[in-house]
């Protein structure tokens, strides 16, 4: 699973609707729906990666797995979830910021 999908399990697809509301009614607007679905074991599977697994799946998965796996490393980067260092210790290339993610920085106290 890991290395076709750069996904650690196909737990990571669980999803659950979130009502966009509890957060700010502006966001219903810009979104045209006040439900929004969101995947929060997609977070907590990739920590579950060690950094060389996530580099080995970034050098050598296959090629949807690099794909997915670059992507969540640069929401992840852009997020604040992982540092520079790290994103380059996997990649080998410096991170751009932000690239996708474009909200707040959501730090951890984990």
């Amino acid at each position: 699973m890991k290395m076709n999908y750069g996904i650690p399990g196909l737990s990571s697809f669980a999803s659950k609707t979130f009502n966009l509301r509890n957060i700010d009614d502006r966001l219903v607007e810009l979104n045209g729906s006040p439900r929004w679905q969101i995947f929060p074991e997609l977070s907590s599977k990739f920590n579950e990666l060690s950094l060389d697994e996530k580099s080995e799946i970034y050098h050598f998965g296959s090629s949807v797995a690099k794909k997915n796996i670059a992507t969540l490393l640069q929401i992840a980067y852009d997020a604040g979830k992982i540092e520079e260092e790290e994103f380059i210790k996997i990649t080998g290339i410096v991170p751009t910021r932000p690239k996708i993610y474009t909200g707040p920085n959501l730090f951890s106290s984990i």
